[in-house]
């Protein structure tokens, strides 16, 4: 019982620190970028897949297929250069023309990140919020064993 609550209480702590730290590190991007509004220029689907192997049994090779959306987006920086980046994602589709919001650092336009709450923060939100419960199981178990 002990080892399982070892378990909780670590795993649990690690969750909050990962996503304590990702949460940090956007903030910390969020402050020190440029914010501005990039244009979609153009969408495509790209098909991918990805191969799995089983170790277990080695010479067991699954081939999962899907896809992801590849978005150009055009936007300017404070000195009026065009810049286009290209992202890379999967679960939001986007119309050509559609507005989207950026932030990107000064002296590296083109490392740019599609700026909002749901890109940025759920992700460690949501990380901590579970950390932080396999934490505390963990931490009641201790004081319920003694």
């Amino acid at each position: 019982m002990r080892r399982f609550l070892v378990i909780f209480y670590v795993f649990g702590f690690t969750a909050m620190l990962g996503g304590g730290g990702f949460m940090t590190y956007n903030l910390r991007f969020l402050i020190v970028s440029e914010k501005t509004v990039g244009t979609v220029v153009s969408t495509s689907e790209v098909r991918r897949s990805k191969t799995d192997i089983d170790l277990q049994r080695r010479n067991n090779v699954s081939t999962i297929d899907y896809s992801s959306n590849v978005l150009d987006v055009e936007f300017f920086d404070i000195s009026d250069n065009r810049h286009v980046v290209m992202f890379d994602i999967s679960e939001d589709t986007f119309d050509i023309g559609e507005r989207v919001p950026l932030a990107y650092r000064f002296r590296t336009p083109e490392d740019a990140k599609m700026s909002g709450f749901r890109r940025m923060f759920l992700g460690p939100i949501i990380l901590v919020f579970f950390g932080s419960l396999f934490w505390f199981v963990g931490k009641l178990g201790f004081v319920m064993l003694e």
